[in-house]
């Protein structure tokens, strides 16, 4: 078990060390060491049974690999196969390579994980939402992904999407609603304040634009039509 673990955490680093990209700023060896440390603090507090404990584990360190070998899409199932190349060298039996695939295949979004297995990556995955690293992580997924799109994405629209990532996630474990949620709440109120004030700034921004354009145009300029003299008809006489 030990040697699968030390095994993948030093071929992964090794990986993320000689194939990064400089586009990927969230999905990156820091996001990897995170996800590790979550599902050890889970692994430990569930006490699963010796395999799928190795798992979870194992998993954790490649859940993200697939960043390194083509587009966000799909990353997952890249991830999964990679992963299982890595085990198979190593002669570690089917029964666990199956279930390191399918917990990295739980993360796909939306999460359906099914059993603790891969409820515990799920949540490990997406931790932060419930922590005080939730803004700068989201400023580095933004980042991320307007650098692998080549264009920018605006504010507003960042925020909505962001909102209904909150409004609609859940954690799956007991663990981590008991110590997430009233984070990942702030977190969400937060948000919210932050998006209602910039719409309302907005707002009013295209209000005092219409005052001035009405200012600078004036009566005097404004294109009115003015009516037709009507002709009255004299009577002869």
């Amino acid at each position: 078990m030990d040697n699968l673990l030390e095994q993948s955490e030093k071929t992964v680093t090794a990986l993320y060390e000689t194939l990064t990209k400089p586009e990927i700023l969230y999905h990156n060896l820091v996001h990897t060491r995170e996800v590790v440390e979550a599902v050890q603090l889970m692994h430990g507090f569930y006490q699963l049974p010796s395999e799928e404990d190795l798992a979870v584990q194992v998993a954790a360190w490649w859940h993200d690999v697939g960043y390194l070998y083509g587009p966000p899409e799909n990353h997952e199932a890249r991830s999964a196969e990679k992963a299982r190349l890595f085990l198979t060298d190593l002669k570690a039996g089917e029964s666990l390579i199956v279930k390191v695939e399918s917990c990295i295949m739980a993360t796909r979004m939306p999460q359906k994980p099914t059993g603790l297995m891969e409820e515990i990556i799920c949540d490990a995955d997406l931790f932060h939402l419930g922590t005080t690293a939730f803004k700068e992580n989201s400023k580095m997924l933004r980042r991320e992904i307007e650098l692998i799109n080549g264009t920018p994405l605006k504010g507003s629209d960042w925020r909505f999407s962001t909102l209904n990532l909150l409004e609609r996630h859940h954690y799956f474990t007991g663990f981590a609603q008991e110590r997430l949620n009233e984070g990942k709440k702030k977190n969400l109120d937060e948000l919210k304040a932050k998006y209602e004030e910039k719409l309302l700034e907005k707002n009013l921004e295209k209000e005092q634009a219409d005052v001035q354009e009405n200012i600078e145009v004036g009566p005097e300029k404004k294109n009115i039509a003015k009516p037709k003299k009507r002709k009255v008809a004299v009577p002869k006489r």
